[in-house]
């Protein structure tokens, strides 16, 4: 277990909890995926209203309430064109993270390799190497406008161990997005090679800029290969629900029960009311909360033009390059904390091991393919400094609507005001110690 023990967000939050930052006071907490953005309309009506629901309160089914399981049939056959049936091809889990280690567990034997893209989320990586599995990196190539995926290197990576895929698009933590190409080619090695394909759907409809919505299911030959992995907790925003499902072919979800039963015994029975009843609600708050994901991602790219950040084409993370202005990212993520009371997440062991020597640094990911103003060239300055100079022209409009911290300083609201912008209480942590110091 040692090589898999913490994924950095365990790390900076217990600092963050424990000692506020070298100075003290309120922090701004970005270590960990959770949002500001509004629930569902219908998630907190539901649940108080069937608090004293027996149903709430039982052990059983242990696969999942019948009527939230036939929801998400619904659901996913209305984005896919595949219905799954609800009793036999669908399993409730405990969110989507144990939902996504049923699907491993169920489909990965000790030595097969799992190919993932570069960078991808640790405990997803993590879940690959607890089944006894290896991961293999496929990268994101970090460019002008964005992340690509490098869909010419999946030959390079597929070896004779593979056994299947598991990616998600957007991903997290990069928001980097697979197009219909991209999917064509993963899909037509899956058909070649008799490889099965774990889908992570938490994310899907995330996509900016009118990106089209593309499922791998809606490809030929894929649905009897794939397993879909749900998620009430990113779309729907609704992270303390811990609703989840894996969906699949019947045999495989056979395993995927009895894996979810050894694990938890049963889902969250006091969430099955609102979740069902948000799957078949009306889904235009997903679109709202796009848009305005989008909008924060603007303004924090608009507010930090020179610095070396990666355009994600979805989700709610962004990413900064530490390494390409002279940090590791730990390094970072400790001087965010210390001078900016920012928690932030280095992505060590988030990919493979970068060009400068560390493991998940942003630099190893990708090369620059336009024109950037060179970090070299900032002068040496306080991150707190550089960031007082920088944003507080665009953070004062910021400042007023996202002014959580009381009666901070205007200093200390325009150091971390159009930083939430960038996706929520969001994360731009999900890779290289987010909002990087100044240049070295």
């Amino acid at each position: 277990m040692q090589p898999i023990r913490g994924f950095g967000i365990d790390q900076v939050a217990a600092v963050a909890e424990q000692t506020g930052g070298s100075h003290g006071g309120p922090i701004l907490r970005m270590e960990n995926l959770d949002t500001d953005l509004p629930l569902p309309p219908e998630a907190l009506e539901v649940t108080r209203s069937k608090l004293e629901d027996p149903k709430s309160n039982s052990w059983l089914p242990f696969t999942g309430d019948l009527d939230l399981r036939a929801a998400i049939s619904d659901f996913t056959a209305e984005r896919s064109g595949h219905r799954y049936e609800h009793e036999r091809e669908i399993v409730i889990t405990a969110a989507g993270m144990e939902a996504l280690l049923n699907a491993v567990l169920c489909t990965v034997d000790a030595g097969d390799e799992v190919i993932v893209t570069d960078p991808t989320y640790a405990g997803i990586v993590n879940r690959i190497r607890l089944a006894g599995g290896v991961p293999r990196f496929v990268p994101f190539l970090a460019e002008e406008y964005g992340w690509r995926f490098d869909r010419d290197r999946l030959g390079d990576v597929v070896g004779p161990r593979t056994t299947g895929f598991l990616l998600m698009s957007p991903s997290m933590p990069s928001g980097g997005y697979l197009d219909e190409g991209d999917w064509l080619a993963v899909c037509e090695l899956c058909r070649e090679r008799d490889l099965f394909l774990i889908y992570d759907a938490a994310m899907e409809r995330l996509l900016f800029d009118d990106r089209p919505f593309v499922h791998p299911l809606r490809m030929e030959g894929m649905a009897e290969r794939t397993v879909v992995v749900g998620s009430l907790s990113k779309e729907h925003r609704m992270i303390g629900w811990r609703v989840g499902w894996v969906a699949g072919p019947a045999d495989t979800m056979t395993d995927a029960g009895w894996a979810h039963v050894y694990n938890t015994t049963m889902p969250v029975a006091i969430s099955r009311f609102a979740a069902t009843a948000v799957l078949r609600g009306d889904q235009s708050h997903v679109a709202e909360c796009v848009a305005e994901l989008a909008r924060r991602r603007d303004t924090m790219l608009s507010g930090l033009s020179d610095w070396p950040f990666v355009s994600p084409s979805g989700g709610w993370s962004l990413l900064l390059d530490v390494a390409s202005l002279g940090f590791e990212p730990a390094e970072a993520s400790r001087i965010l904390l210390d001078e900016a009371k920012i928690a932030a997440t280095a992505m060590t062991g988030w990919g493979t091991r970068s060009r400068g020597g560390t493991s998940g640094s942003c630099s190893a990911l990708s090369r620059w393919s336009g024109s950037r103003p060179s970090p070299t060239a900032w002068p040496t300055r306080s991150l707190r400094r550089r960031l007082r100079v920088e944003l507080e022209p665009q953070a004062v409009d910021a400042a007023r609507h996202f002014g959580h911290y009381g009666h901070a300083s205007p200093m200390a609201l325009a150091t971390r005001s159009i930083i939430r912008l960038t996706s929520c209480a969001l994360v731009p942590k999900f890779n290289r110690a987010c909002p990087a110091p100044g240049g070295p």
